[in-house]
Order: structure tokens, then C-alpha cells, then sequence
């Protein structure tokens, strides 16, 4: 799952390199992005239910099949909160690479950065959205998705991210009730752990998912 303002083209090495991996790749556009359809993005809130949706159709498609979700910064928080939604047992890890805790709470970071006062610009703010399109983006909580989350996740984040601060990944690693592995990529901005330490980057993805699906097929067999 993309970040906000690209869209799956720009995945191309991430999907490249689960590919060459020996795995099949599903890349959506999320709404309002690419070639999907819609006029807002709701930084997750509503993209959640699209990505379980490809989840339960994927699994009509082949019952048999074993599913890992990866995103990056917006696609990172959208596969966060799915995994706090029902979804089927052929889920079986996520991979959140620099997910922010909350829209509520990246909102207020921006607006500070920027020296513009939270109040009364932020509840007025969502209280607009809310009325032009029916959303509150009070449910892009990532920290609550987490907290009832069941899919073992490992997240990731670079330490010299400037866009979703750093700190964040502690908070969300913290509160997360799944299996879990957190992974810091020193010196890497937004979402670039991948380009600063590939080497690693790679390791730990491959490796959690890998033990991830390991267990669980053990886990069938008896």
C-alpha cells in the first residue's frame, strides 16, 4: 500500500523485490490516488476496509493463500488499521514502514511546524471533512488498531524521518498487542529505509515474514 500523494507505480522496488522474492504482488491504488476512483483520502480511515476487501477477495481467489500486508507511511497506517478489523486467518504478518499514530495527531505536529494554533484550526478542520464527506478522520487511530491487533507486525522507521516523527514508532511498537519486531533505520528520512540500509531493510522484512508463515504453517500441521 502507497503513501499519500503517489501511487502503486512508485511501490515499483518494493514490488520488484518481492517479486524476484518468489511472491505474487497485489498494488492498489488508494482512492483518490493513481487510477482509483473517489475525490478524498481519508489517510486510512476508510482505505482500511478496501484493504481487508482485497484480503477477502484474494482468499475467494484461492482459499489457500497466505497473506502479507505492506505499507509505507499512509500505506503503512492503512495496513495498521486493518489489521485491527476482523480479517481472515490467511493474514498472516504486516509490514508497517513509517506509519504515523494518528491523522488527529500528525495533524497537530504539521500545524505546530508550521506555528499555526491547534485550536481552533484542528477541530474545525475535522469537523469540515466530516461534514463534506461523511467521515470523521477520528477513525484513522492507528494507535487503537494496534491495540486489537492479532497479525504479528513488524514496523520500521527511519531516525532522521522529518514528515511522521520518529517517536511515533515507539509509541505504536509499545502498544501493539500482536507478535511484534521493531526496526530503526539510522539515518534514514521518510520512508527511505529501504535506499540508506538495504541490506538490512530486506533482511528484516524477508526474515519476519518468512518466520511469520513458517510458524503458522506449523501451526496447521498439528
Amino acid at each position: 500500500m502507497h503513501g499519500y500523494r503517489i501511487d502503486a507505480r512508485e511501490m515499483s522496488e518494493f514490488i520488484r523485490r518481492f517479486y524476484e522474492n518468489g511472491w505474487n504482488v497485489l498494488a492498489p491504488d488508494q482512492r483518490a490516488h493513481g487510477f482509483s476512483g473517489g475525490a478524498y483520502t481519508f489517510l486510512g480511515a476508510m482505505e482500511k476496509y478496501d484493504l481487508a476487501g482485497w484480503a477477502d477477495f484474494i482468499c475467494k481467489e484461492d482459499p489457500a493463500a497466505e497473506i502479507v500486508f505492506f505499507g509505507g507511511s499512509m500505506g503503512a497506517a492503512t495496513v495498521l488499521l486493518a489489521t485491527g478489523l476482523p480479517l481472515p486467518e490467511n493474514v498472516k504478518a504486516a509490514v508497517a514502514d513509517s506509519s504515523f499514530t494518528s491523522a488527529k495527531r500528525l495533524t497537530e505536529r504539521f500545524l505546530k511546524w508550521k506555528k499555526i494554533p491547534v485550536f481552533p484550526l484542528l477541530p474545525l478542520t475535522f469537523r469540515y471533512v466530516r461534514r463534506k464527506t461523511g467521515m470523521d478522520l477520528k477513525d484513522a487511530d492507528v494507535l487503537a488498531a494496534v491495540r486489537r491487533s492479532v497479525t504479528p507486525t513488524l514496523f520500521l522507521h527511519g531516525d532522521k524521518d522529518a514528515v511522521v516523527p520518529f517517536d511515533m514508532l515507539n509509541e505504536l511498537y509499545s502498544e501493539a498487542n500482536c507478535e511484534k519486531k521493531k526496526v530503526v533505520c539510522a539515518g534514514a528520512q521518510h520512508t527511505q529505509g529501504y535506499s540508506v540500509a538495504p541490506d538490512l531493510y530486506w533482511k528484516e522484512v524477508f526474515g519476519f515474514c518468512d518466520k511469520a508463515l513458517s510458524r503458522s504453517r506449523q501451526t496447521e500441521e498439528r
